[in-house]
């Protein structure tokens, strides 16, 4: 719950009814929309006011989120993925955009300035923009980005000229954009700028991503899902900047066998770049 709202909310990795949390055994992010659609029932028997929904491509090009009808869609990034089923990064972004083509007149759309596909999900639909960015002055932008310990600290600049200090207890830029992402979606649901900060203060992150594995070692330990080449270089670079002088970083990765080979040689060579 935040600033009186009871949220519940649905992933790749889990369903979550107010503080109660089970684990997604569907292992799709947007399961069948029978599925979705009872989920969202148990959210309003719960009392919940507001459902947060991760969406897949698949998921919408397969129909899964019928009936289902968001009033805010926000995106961090398209990178080359899931080509193995969209054929092109112009069909994957088409197909992207149909959840901001779903957004009504009077929603919110939240876009990532920096990313090339937000002027395309733009053109998706009439209603409210709002735009986030770590390089440039939009209408949420950082300055003075920092690592150190941990934790990843940033001036964040709001749309009336106010200033806060955005810090996270998880390390990576790329964990900035994310919190853009939430701190703008939020704010389209009247959520006041402080109480989004404070709340992200104690963010410790979600399993699986940049999730730290302590269990008493001399070294650190971090599992992280990426599957993009993009999202490779983002989390080893994250890694690599709070590296001890001297010290190695070593990686141990996959990949899915049915998913986009041609990506395994890109990252591969990445790994053996950064680690």
């Amino acid at each position: 719950a935040l600033h009186g709202k009871k949220v519940g909310a649905l992933s790749t990795a889990f369903l979550q009814v107010g503080n109660d949390v089970t684990w997604n055994q569907t292992q799709k992010t947007s399961p069948s929309p029978f599925l979705i659609q009872r989920f969202l029932k148990q959210l309003v028997m719960n009392g919940c006011t507001h459902a947060v929904l991760e969406v897949s491509s698949h998921g919408l090009v397969q129909g899964r989120l019928n009936y289902t009808w968001p009033r805010i869609a926000g995106f961090t990034n398209v990178t080359p993925d899931h080509l193995d089923y969209h054929g092109t990064l112009e069909q994957y972004r088409k197909d992207k955009g149909l959840l901001f083509a779903m957004i009504p007149m009077d929603g919110t759309i939240v876009l990532n300035r920096d990313d090339a596909s937000a002027a395309y999900f733009r053109s998706c639909t009439p209603a409210r923009a709002l735009h986030y960015s770590t390089r440039q002055r939009t209408d949420f932008w950082l300055s003075d980005i920092t690592h150190q310990n941990g934790t990843t600290r940033a001036l964040l600049h709001a749309p009336n000229g106010h200033t806060h200090i955005l810090a996270l207890p998880i390390l990576g830029t790329f964990n900035l954009e994310n919190a853009l992402c939430a701190i703008g979606c939020a704010s389209a649901v009247g959520v006041p700028l402080e109480d989004a900060v404070t709340a992200l203060k104690s963010f410790r992150g979600v399993p699986g991503r940049m999730e730290r594995i302590d269990e008493g070692q001399n070294f650190s330990v971090y599992v992280d899902f990426t599957v993009t080449p993009a999202a490779y270089e983002k989390t080893l670079q994250a890694l690599r900047a709070m590296l001890p002088q001297g010290k190695r970083l070593l990686v141990l990765t996959g990949s899915c066998g049915d998913r986009m080979r041609e990506k395994r040689p890109l990252v591969g060579a990445i790994c053996s770049r950064l680690a």
